[in-house]
Order: structure tokens, then C-alpha cells, then sequence
């Protein structure tokens, strides 16, 4: 990641100040979160004559996400379904960070289940290689039909009839 750097210079034999720009190269490291600094050594303002430059200290704002919502190392992702694979159960094809995953919805799923697909959220900062992730918590949301077919409000009378004699 480039950086723009913008940053003033005072002359110490004029005591001007010159503002000077420069871009930075930057390693944004999987897993940082917003407020975090990261310190680039060197690569701040120019020091005293002999001196060596300062550090540069940058501080991450990380942008938010209409599909992904984070918290912390985990992240949260609504998925709408339909009433029969809420009742029948079924696979929905899931975004996670890394691109789609097919997911297993079991039957009988309620209105707001939450299904977990571990390891599929954000690598921990500090995670020492050892590949260690958050995990993606996926939100059901059971897509009920404003408008349906004679045929269907048939079928749904037919099973709601079947549900009361107990079958």
C-alpha cells in the first residue's frame, strides 16, 4: 500500500517551515483493526543534519463493509433463504473472505439462526503464523413471499392442515 505523506520541516538556520510530500510504502499486516499504529522506522520527517529521519506512525482506519460486518477476529454476513430450506433444509452458497463457500442449512432452521463456518473470519494480528482465524457467523433471514399463487396458498393451507392432526 502506497502512502501520501504530507509533513512540515522547519529550517533551523531560517526557522521556516517547508512542507514537503513524499509517498511511503506501507505493509498493512492481515487482521488489523482500526485505531491500531503502525510504526514504519525511518520513515518519518528528516532529523537534524546527521541525524538519522524519525519514525513514521500511521494510524489504520478500516473502512466498513456492506456485506461483512466485524467484530473483532469474527465476522457476521446476513443470508437470505426460503421458507422450504428453512423447513426442508438444504446448501446456500455463502460469500466469506476468501470467495464462496457452499454452506449446509439444516432442517427446521428458526427465524435469526446464526450457523457458524469456522476458521472462515479475519487472521488473528498476532496469530504467529500459525494461521489462526476468527470465525464467519452467518445470520439466516427467512425470505417470506408477499405474493404467492393460488396453487401455493393451496399447498400452504394443505400443510398447515397437516401440521394441526399432528402428521
Amino acid at each position: 500500500q502506497d502512502l501520501d505523506v504530507r509533513y512540515q520541516v522547519r529550517d533551523p538556520a531560517t526557522g521556516r517551515v517547508e512542507i514537503k510530500e513524499r509517498s511511503v510504502e506501507c505493509t498493512i499486516p492481515a487482521g488489523v483493526d482500526s485505531g491500531m499504529n503502525l510504526k514504519l522506522s525511518g520513515q518519518g520527517a528528516e532529523g537534524d543534519p546527521g541525524a538519522p529521519s524519525g519514525d513514521l506512525l500511521v494510524t489504520v482506519i478500516v473502512e466498513q463493509d456492506a456485506y461483512f460486518n466485524r467484530d473483532d477476529v469474527d465476522v457476521h454476513v446476513e443470508v437470505p433463504i426460503s421458507v422450504t430450506q428453512a423447513i426442508l433444509g438444504g446448501t446456500v452458497d455463502v460469500k466469506t473472505l476468501t470467495g464462496e463457500a457452499e454452506m449446509k442449512i439444516p432442517k427446521g432452521c428458526q427465524p435469526d439462526a446464526k450457523l457458524m463456518m469456522r476458521g472462515k473470519g479475519i487472521p488473528h494480528l498476532r496469530g504467529g503464523g500459525r494461521g489462526l482465524k476468527g470465525n464467519q457467523i452467518v445470520h439466516l433471514k427467512i425470505d417470506i413471499p408477499k405474493n404467492i399463487t393460488a396453487r401455493q396458498e393451496d399447498l400452504l393451507r394443505e400443510l398447515d392442515a397437516e401440521t394441526e392432526k399432528g402428521g
